[in-house]
């Protein structure tokens, strides 16, 4: 959806992505921003990260430690996401074998 509006809408507007995905492992994480805007800055804990020029999708290599606010702001535009850095994977993130017993899914 927010793909789609960054290249349709007038309005605006910055998301940031992967509000699901909270727990992360490793040192650093990649951090995806759609907007419509021309300039996106991404911010950790209050801290600017990196402000980059681009076209509708801004990409961001993030270090992480422990727990962390992630801002996106691309002029009055703002998004936020809480994530944190664990040792080991969610499990819960994992597709389980077999088969589901939703008929859209394997």
């Amino acid at each position: 959806f927010y793909l789609y509006k960054s290249y349709w809408s007038d309005e605006p507007f910055v998301h940031l992505c992967g509000s699901r995905y909270t727990d992360r492992t490793g040192q650093t994480t990649t951090v995806k921003v759609y907007s419509n805007q021309s300039e996106v800055s991404l911010y950790a804990n209050g801290k600017l990260v990196e402000t980059k020029k681009g076209d509708r999708v801004f990409t961001f290599k993030v270090p992480l430690s422990g727990q962390m606010k992630l801002e996106a702001r691309a002029g009055e535009c703002r998004d936020t996401i809480l994530i944190r850095r664990v040792e080991k994977p969610n499990e819960a993130y994992k597709l389980k074998k077999g088969k589901s017993s939703s008929a859209n899914w394997v």
